[in-house]
């Protein structure tokens, strides 16, 4: 029961991971501020 649980948060946290940057680098290209860091990501 532990395991899944565990497992189903790490999924949830990747998901929120993934959404942050996406949200980060796309306020960075409106700011025009885009880095080389950030386009690698895409």
């Amino acid at each position: 029961m532990q395991e899944a649980a565990t497992e189903e948060f790490r999924s949830l946290n990747s998901l929120i991971v993934a959404a942050v940057n996406r949200y980060l680098t796309e306020h960075d290209r409106k700011q025009g501020r885009i880095t080389p860091e950030l386009q690698e990501v895409e």
